[in-house]
């Protein structure tokens, strides 16, 4: 017992020394607490220096990390952070966050209460706790010595989902952009095409060849979809996280960091031999500011993009450009059966004629081949399909993802037009007929008739047109249209692709914009003007090329409407009721017709700025039609039966800008006469050259001309300066016209664009020698039927003046026809060779028929002995695309050296049957992709030195029969 009293005694005499321990320590506690804030607050300045100083630690360790993470990227790898490091890099951010914080605290408080007060206490508190976590991260940083990262693989190519296994029709421009890829002078290739052509299936195609291990030599290839409206900074961000750094160096995704994105994807791309493909560019991207090293020869890298408009190729720098056109008849039904599927006979005759034709709409583009082809998945009787036909034609927006799929992103391009105008004007084109090539002179034309082309300080006729060209360049860069050129002359027709004209016809079909509503009955089969209620909010009504033989002579008033295309159809008059009914009328296009005069009533278009009247019957104009005082052009050629026009039609229209009379029957006298025996008018004059020098058409800056009988009309027209001035195109077709009157007449006519000679019977020489500027704007140059006559180029030189076709003059002069593009040379035997040619700089078409004399093309010693050095052959025909030989029964060679054509494109050779051999330098094959001309001679031909330039051309060789 008194043991367990000795244990509960000193039992009891512990718990008591606890207690006082412990109340002692409560005791003491405020302070030690008031203790520990006395060296806080006296001691802060040494807090503060010291949490500077580690976080200025912590920021050296993380910057090294960061150099380290760069540097260690390897060839076919890039390093990341391990987890443990990416969280303890995450902490200082958050600290040096709220050091910054801190210290913005201690300024503001730097001024107020002293040493002593509450708040700087609870800043003294903050700043040792930060400290505390600053000194644990500093020993946290050094257990990751030797672990701080981790190399994880990064593929050298990440596989691209792709909507289909095969490019149906895409093999031969996939298999040239391999080939530049290889190229390693090329560093940049240009994909351009329409929308919905096949451009992105075509970059995945390469982006997922390269998934086979050993295809590439790439260290790594980077995917990136710029798209419509992407920014810089989502561009080198998909960049950087390709390369596995998006998140291991501060800041990068903050918008203000541009500069350091570009420096760190410079730095790591600098490293590694990588391939960019750039999905869907629509602007120019500035290499510096998004940070990528500019491929080179010397660092193997490689840029591919595609993009819509082939201006963005140029801007970019593509060394390379390659345009993805739509696909062929056959490879079109290709594609269309495979979305069809099986679910369908289309070996069904009946079904398969319908569905031919429903393919045939979608013009080869393969997005719309592929939506229609789906849509028609369940199309079983041939009622669909013809059901599918009509509304593909009338409202192509109604078929089941034709709006969504096809239409809108088409439009996209329209949109992305910085120019209104631009816009306005392609809308302009469907109301051509589907497939039509347009010509580009008329398109213009009626652009400017719409007023589209003119600007606020100028209204005038040539640079009205010189901005119109310029909108048609911008459209097909954008490829919104395309070259037509069937006949060889690229520039002088343009086309519309089928969708993008479907596009056109839903947006002006007035559900879209009624403002602007569009009725488009061009080459529909009508006989008479179709009955739709929109008449009233027609804004451009085309019903060209249609069957059309009578006009209402009441109809309803048409208030909006601006243009009016009604020319070829055999239309046999106009009815002045028809014409009172549209007093907006601006366009009016009435050619090809069978009219014979017009109503008086033209006097009440008042708006009208162009007329069209080429090509019909018409006989006589109307007095009345000197009321249109806005006429801005009167169109008249071809008007073979035109036998009268009076003083009062043409002297009052003070608007006039453009009078075009080409290959009309009217006979333009020198001076007014009384036409006492036209049509029984005694009192009647007719218009005059004299009478187009008249005050009142001092707009004039047009004139298209035919001088046909008397030397006296084209003495007058020389005569006068403001004549020649305008005068831009000029037929002369006058017997016993010599050398001197045409040497005259082209050293006046200074703005001549287009010319045609002959045939001139008596004329024993044609001399051109290019002094002064002589025909240096001319365009377009034909010589027919000219005889014997000798062709004279240059300046005669006094000691060698003896004539054998082309005469021994001097050199050629430097600038000489230096704007020709079109020369056509018919039916002169007394040409023999014409190296002249060789030397046109802007020379794009050419076509030479029936000349016996023509031997040899290109003479090496350009025809005269012993000046071999001036024919350049590298330099010459560097522009020419088309060539045309026919019947030339003398030609034996172009040249007896190779000549280069790098440009040509198309070559028609017929009846010439000495020309057995053509020396084609090899780089004249690059570009050629049709060869036009009999199987006899295609199979005798030699083409140079090279046997395999004929192995080349086989596939674009078309025979042809016996009539060219």
């Amino acid at each position: 017992s008194l043991s367990l009293c000795s244990v509960a005694g000193s039992s009891s005499m512990a718990g008591v020394q606890v207690d006082i321990t412990g109340a002692v320590r409560l005791a003491l506690k405020p302070l030690l607490s008031m203790a520990r804030g006395v060296r806080v607050l006296w001691q802060l300045p040494r807090y503060v220096d010291a949490l500077a100083r580690e976080m200025e630690d912590l920021r050296d360790t993380r910057a090294d990390l960061e150099d380290e993470l760069l540097a260690q990227g390897g060839v076919l790898a890039a390093t990341r952070l391990t987890h443990q490091l990416q969280r303890w890099i995450h902490r200082v951010d958050s600290l040096e966050v709220q050091l910054f914080d801190l210290e913005a605290c201690l300024a503001a408080r730097s001024s107020g209460p002293g040493r002593w007060s509450w708040s700087r206490y609870r800043l003294g508190r903050r700043t040792t706790r930060m400290l505390r976590r600053a000194r644990k991260l500093r020993e946290t940083e050094k257990g990751f010595q030797g672990r701080r990262v981790s190399v994880r693989s990064i593929e050298a190519v990440e596989a691209v989902p792709s909507s289909s296994a095969s490019i149906v029709g895409g093999e031969r421009a996939l298999a040239e952009i391999l080939q530049h890829l290889r190229d390693d002078s090329v560093g940049i290739v240009g994909i351009y095409g329409m929308g919905g052509v096949g451009k992105t299936t075509l970059l995945t195609k390469i982006n997922n060849e390269f998934l086979v291990a050993g295809a590439h030599s790439f260290d790594v290839v980077i995917w990136v979809t710029v798209s419509r409206d992407a920014s810089l900074l989502k561009i080198q961000m998909d960049v950087l996280d390709r390369l596995g750094i998006t998140r291991s160096v501060k800041g990068l995704d903050k918008p203000d960091q541009e500069d350091v994105r570009a420096k760190t994807l410079f730095k790591a791309l600098s490293a590694r031999r990588f391939l960019l493909l750039l999905d869907d560019m629509w602007e120019k991207l500035d290499w510096r500011k998004v940070g990528i090293p500019y491929p080179s020869p010397e660092n193997g890298c490689k840029v591919v993009l595609t993009t819509r408009s082939k201006d963005v190729c140029t801007g970019m720098d593509a060394q390379r450009k390659v345009k993805v056109s739509v696909l062929n008849e056959s490879e079109s039904w290709q594609l269309f059966c495979q979305k069809v599927g099986t679910e369908v006979d289309l070996q069904n005759p009946s079904i398969q004629k319908l569905a031919r034709r429903l393919a045939a709409t979608c013009g080869g583009l393969p997005l719309a081949l592929i939506t229609v082809g789906r849509a028609m998945a369940d199309a079983r009787t041939a009622g669909e399909w013809e059901e599918a036909i009509e509304i593909l034609s009338e409202a192509p927006n109604k078929l089941p993802g034709m709006e969504d799929e096809v239409l809108s992103l088409l439009k996209f391009s329209l949109d992305r037009l910085k120019d209104e105008t631009a816009r306005q004007c392609l809308l302009y084109c469907c109301l051509f007929p589907e497939d039509h090539e347009i010509d580009v002179e008329r398109l213009v034309d009626c652009w400017v008739g719409e007023g589209f082309l003119d600007t606020l300080h100028s209204d005038g006729l040539e640079r009205a047109r010189n901005r119109g060209l310029g909108i048609i360049r911008k459209l097909k860069a954008a490829c919104l249209l395309e070259c037509g050129g069937s006949g060889g002359d690229e520039d002088s027709s343009v086309k519309m692709h089928d969708v993008v004209r479907e596009m056109a016809v839903w947006l002006t079909g007035g559900e879209y914009d009624p403002k602007n509503t569009f009725l488009v009955g061009a080459r529909k089969g009508l006989s008479c003007l179709p009955k739709v209620k929109r008449w009233a909010d027609a804004k451009r009504v085309s019903l060209m090329d249609n069957k059309i033989e009578v006009l209402p002579s009441q109809f309803c008033r048409c208030p909006n409407l601006s243009t009016l295309l009604i020319n070829r159809n055999p239309l046999q008059a106009v009815p002045g009721g028809f014409l009172g009914s549209m007093p907006a009328l601006l366009v009016l296009d009435l050619s090809g017709t069978d009219i014979t005069e017009l109503p008086k009533e033209i006097a009440l278009l008042g708006q009208l700025q162009h007329l069209n009247l080429s090509a019909t019957r018409i006989e006589s104009l109307p007095r009345e039609m000197g009321m249109l005082m806005r006429l801005r052009q009167l169109d008249l050629r071809e008007t073979y039966e035109l036998s009268t026009i009076p003083r009062d039609a043409i002297i009052t229209l003070t608007g006039l800008q453009a009078l075009n009379l080409r290959e009309s029957s009217y006979c333009m006298e020198v001076e007014s006469r009384d036409a006492r025996e036209v049509k029984d008018e005694p009192t009647l004059d007719m218009v005059s050259l004299g009478d187009l020098e008249a005050t009142s058409l001092y707009l004039l800056e047009e004139l298209g001309l035919d001088i046909l009988h008397s030397s006296m009309a084209l003495e007058r027209l020389m005569g006068s300066d403001r004549l020649s001035r305008c005068t831009k195109f000029l037929r002369l077709r006058v017997p016993g016209v010599t050398s001197r009157h045409l040497s005259t007449a082209f050293a006046k006519l200074m703005n001549l664009r287009e010319l045609r000679i002959g045939p001139c019977s008596g004329l024993e020489e044609l001399r051109l020698n290019g002094a002064n500027g002589q025909l240096s704007r001319v365009e377009i140059l034909e010589l027919n039927g000219l005889g014997a006559a000798r062709f004279v180029i240059g300046v005669e030189d006094s000691e060698s003046s003896s004539f054998c076709g082309a005469p021994l003059l001097s050199s050629p002069p430097l600038i000489f026809l230096e704007c020709l593009r079109s020369l056509s040379i018919t039916q002169c035997h007394g040409f023999q060779e014409l190296t002249w040619v060789g030397h046109l700089p802007c020379l794009e078409y050419l076509q030479l028929a029936g000349c016996a004399g023509i031997k040899e093309l290109q003479s090496v010693d350009g025809g005269r002995s012993g000046e071999t050095d001036r024919v350049d052959c590298g330099g010459s025909f560097r522009k020419l695309k088309f060539m045309s030989l026919i019947e030339l029964l003398a030609l034996r060679s172009i040249g007896s050296q190779p000549i280069l054509f790098p440009s040509l494109e198309k070559l028609h050779v017929y009846r010439c049957p000495r020309l057995t051999q053509l020396a084609l330098g090899p780089s004249s094959v690059k570009q050629i992709r049709e060869v036009v001309g009999e199987k006899e001679w295609w199979f005798g031909v030699k083409w140079g030195d090279s046997g395999s330039i004929k192995n080349t051309l086989l596939p674009y060789f078309k025979p042809m029969g016996c009539r060219f």
